[in-house]
């Protein structure tokens, strides 16, 4: 409610309060939690601006497609990095290339569906504002910070530029700095925590707190007769993205003076909520393995290769595909990152692209 009354502050153009929120806030919480829930929070919060509540979800879907790469704390680099055996930075480095082109285009898309040609015509210096923010930032992010904080910040950066862009476009009304740091302050933590688990020392720390122990009743062996490394499974108790959420959790409920009993309250309702999602993701990156370690994404990598550098434009088609069926980013990169790879092994295309 603060946050919404926040953005109302800012500014009464309805098309500029729909950019700050779907773009902005929308890519924020993204970054912090994917899953949907910025497509969830951000229709509520349009619908509640009277905006149509279809018009509302098509925007907000429209809006996450940006962020959606660096999501969940970069949750879908991270599997795909971990499935594909590609080292995180240069992947990050190359979505960072890519992405930001979306991010440019994406406001003005949502100008568009909300208002038309009008809306183009009046408000396109905010939609260039937001755009070119935002895509900078992810940008310079992806080979500069750790991918769990690159749509955290490029979300942050271009909501500050935005907020300073509308004092001197079109000036609003004053901000209630109280409510909008109540607002803010569980984001800020979160960034906080993700920061010091880069710290050398805290890293260790969080790190030694690490499980790895051989799945139970899984026996898979290579060419060679050794048993595949991917039959180890590796459980990380404090420094996975979702024990960080966690911890950043526990400095935020006394920091909101909320009680123990409602944060935990709240917590068993969002675990309950995201049930089947969870159930969904784990089930579909199961598969993934079972298609890697039974050779068929192998085969049909090899078979794919047979497009030579026609495979360029089919490539993005693998990516559409996996998502409609998933409906995951991360479900998605599980299922066909390794197909991606092994197909552009044989065909003498980049892994990395």
């Amino acid at each position: 409610m603060a946050l919404r009354g926040a953005f109302h502050s800012l500014s009464d153009d309805l098309r500029i309060q729909t950019i700050l929120i779907s773009c902005c806030f929308g890519s924020l919480l993204e970054g912090l939690a994917g899953g949907g829930s910025p497509v969830a929070i951000c229709t509520v919060m349009l619908v509640a601006l009277q905006v149509p509540p279809v018009k509302a979800a098509v925007i907000c879907l429209i809006a996450d497609t940006a962020p959606v790469s660096f999501g969940a704390l970069g949750l879908p680099i991270n599997t795909l990095s971990k499935l594909t055996g590609l080292p995180i930075a240069p992947l990050s480095a190359m979505i960072g290339r890519q992405t930001p082109f979306l991010a440019l285009i994406l406001p003005f898309i949502v100008l568009y569906i909300l208002d038309g040609r009008r809306g183009l015509r009046e408000v396109w210096p905010f939609a260039l504002v937001t755009g070119l923010s935002f895509a900078v930032g992810e940008c310079l992010g992806s080979v500069t910070l750790p991918v769990e904080l690159v749509d955290i910040a490029a979300a942050l950066g271009a909501t500050a530029i935005c907020v300073a862009f509308l004092r001197f476009w079109k000036p609003g009304t004053r901000v209630s700095m109280k409510e909008l740091t109540y607002a803010l302050t569980p984001y800020f933590v979160v960034v906080l925590v993700v920061v010091a688990a880069q710290i050398p020392a805290v890293r260790g720390a969080l790190g030694s707190a690490t499980s790895t122990f051989h799945w139970p009743g899984l026996v898979v062996s290579g060419p060679n007769g050794a048993t595949v490394s991917a039959v180890e499974a590796k459980f990380e108790w404090l420094l996975s993205s979702g024990s960080l959420l966690l911890i950043a959790g526990l400095f935020i409920v006394p920091l909101l003076g909320l009680k123990v009993a409602t944060a935990a309250k709240t917590y068993a309702g969002t675990l309950y909520n995201l049930r089947w999602t969870v159930l969904t993701v784990s089930s579909v990156v199961g598969l993934a393995y079972v298609m890697n370690l039974s050779g068929q994404i192998i085969t049909l990598g090899m078979w794919a290769a047979g497009a030579g550098s026609a495979f360029a434009p089919i490539s993005p088609l693998i990516g559409w595909l996996g998502s409609a069926v998933t409906g995951s980013d991360t479900s998605a990169n599980a299922l066909f990152g390794m197909l991606q790879v092994t197909t552009a092994r044989h065909a003498g295309l980049s892994e990395i692209l």
